[in-house]
């Protein structure tokens, strides 16, 4: 990682919309860096229909509005990354509104404290930025989705 390198986390619930838009657009605008994307909890036991892809409403959405491929991309949970990612990123971003009070189950917990309890203890630089659940919506409302992640993307990291 060359030394001005931000190499940013991105943290959403599930890994299937937020989290995996704002991989996407990290990684084509800095192709000389790399970015990650991860779920706070695992939707492996709640969302067995994504298959380990991003929803294919966000691969799509990607394909129109950025011209960019997603579909290689796959859901990655935090507790699968602890060692293997977390010695690599500089930069911690939540796209949910209060990370410190997301409710995380006792299999999620890494030395006993939660996820954003952990990576603060360890001094990651740490954001969060209010983006709204795409599956709370209706579809008419994802382009708006995600150009308040491109914002956050190209203006706030």
């Amino acid at each position: 990682m060359s030394k001005n390198a931000i190499t940013p986390l991105f943290i959403c619930l599930a890994n299937v919309w937020r989290s995996q838009i704002a991989e996407g657009l990290y990684n084509h605008i800095h192709w000389e860096w790399a970015s990650f994307s991860c779920a706070w909890w695992e939707a492996r036991k709640t969302t067995p229909e994504y298959k380990w892809r991003p929803a294919t409403g966000i691969i799509e959405l990607m394909k129109d509005q950025a011209w960019i491929d997603i579909s290689h991309q796959r859901i990655k949970y935090l507790s699968d990354l602890w060692v293997n990612i977390l010695a690599r990123v500089n930069r911690v971003v939540f796209l949910v509104k209060e990370p410190e009070k997301m409710i995380c189950e006792e299999d999620c917990k890494y030395d006993w404290l939660t996820p954003y309890e952990y990576l603060k203890s360890h001094g990651f630089i740490i954001s969060a930025h209010e983006i709204i659940d795409p599956n709370l919506t209706s579809q008419t409302d994802w382009v708006k989705i995600f150009k308040s992640i491109k914002d956050v993307v190209e203006n706030k990291i």
